[in-house]
């Protein structure tokens, strides 16, 4: 009898451990360049907390497909070698068809614009939230009315979408905007369901809520050995003598390597307001982080990486980075001033 007893408990445990794995569900992302018939291969790239998972698909008749599994919905980005897309699609387990368009931006640089999703209302509604929260960045509105609104959209969301991974992206995209409290977000993601809360996404979000709470306004940074290009370790604190940005990226991360442009071309600013810069990389290939500071024309600023593990690394677990680009700026006495670039750039235009 006792080993009748424990044959069914071992067997439970087997079946319990069993459905605890994550059920991979298929996914379909049919897509139409409307304005190019140059384009003859894309890549699509997508998120998973610290990884990400790239494919190409060839470009037939401006029309590419691509297929595969997902745990549940994330964000994905579709680019070319040399165009990205604007701001991601959102995958769910479902068919999804989206028309793109290629633009340029300000800095002479081509995007891929999303002009329509259909499909999914996730999808839909991952895109049609953009112009609205873009919106809400309109000089017309004072920085208290402005953060009121976007708590109260980002709320309303989450109360009617309690078990959508959507809304888990849009309380982590929150937290990088800087406009809402860092408490709201936490008991607004403490609404969400179990299911969400508990996966790795929701993990992903604590570790980046506690990151920026360790990089809150006020809080003064550590102070840590990095070497620099030619391989020779610096104290953080000798190279900050006055204001300075120090900005978290990587050779790999798009994003970053576009906000180098706007940097590079807002360097007679830094230099007239008298700041310096600290780019630390998450790098673990020497050869393409020295490459990239020679292709962003970085050289003017000072470039730290301790190549070893990317997030992982002592770098990145000091300072609590779980994502990039990521940017403070921070005084003399090593206290951090602002904690995301728009706000730095006001900071220094005052």
């Amino acid at each position: 009898m006792k080993k009748l007893i424990l044959f069914f408990i071992l067997v439970t445990a087997s079946i319990t451990a069993l459905s605890q794995k994550p059920i991979v569900k298929p996914f379909r992302l049919e897509g139409t360049i409307l304005n190019s018939d140059t384009i003859k291969e894309v890549n699509i790239s997508i998120f998973w907390e610290h990884t990400i998972s790239s494919e190409k698909a060839k470009v037939i008749n401006q029309k590419f497909v691509f297929e595969g599994g997902l745990e549940h919905p994330t964000l994905a980005l579709i680019s070319t070698n040399n165009i990205r897309q604007e701001f991601g699609v959102w995958l769910v387990n479902d068919t999804i068809q989206v028309d793109f368009e290629v633009k340029k931006r300000e800095t002479g640089s081509l995007y891929l614009h999303t002009k329509k999703v259909s499909g999914s209302q996730e999808s839909i509604d991952f895109t049609t939230r953009i112009a609205p929260r873009n919106a809400m960045q309109s000089k017309k509105f004072s920085d208290a009315q402005r953060k009121k609104m976007v708590y109260q959209s980002l709320e309303k969301y989450v109360n009617e979408h309690k078990g959508s991974y959507l809304s888990l992206q849009n309380l982590s995209n929150e937290i990088s905007f800087g406009e809402c409290d860092l408490s709201s977000l936490q008991d607004l993601f403490e609404r969400l369901s179990e299911e969400v809360k508990l996966s790795d996404s929701g993990k992903y979000f604590k570790e980046k809520l506690a990151k920026y709470r360790k990089n809150t306004i006020g809080n003064r940074i550590p102070d840590l050995k990095i070497p620099n290009q030619t391989g020779d370790s610096v104290m953080l604190s000798s190279l900050i003598k006055g204001k300075t940005i120090i900005s978290f990226w990587a050779s790999w991360c798009g994003p970053c390597r576009e906000k180098h442009k706007y940097m590079v071309k807002n360097q007679k600013l830094f230099e007239d307001k008298s700041v310096k810069i600290i780019g630390i990389s998450l790098d673990d290939d020497q050869q393409k982080w020295l490459k990239a500071i020679k292709t962003d024309n970085i050289n003017w600023w000072t470039n730290l990486a301790d190549l070893q593990g990317g997030f992982d690394s002592k770098t990145a677990q000091t300072f609590k980075i779980t994502s990039v680009p990521f940017m403070i700026l921070v005084d003399d006495k090593m206290r951090i001033l602002e904690n995301d670039y728009q706000s730095i750039l006001v900071n220094l235009r005052k």
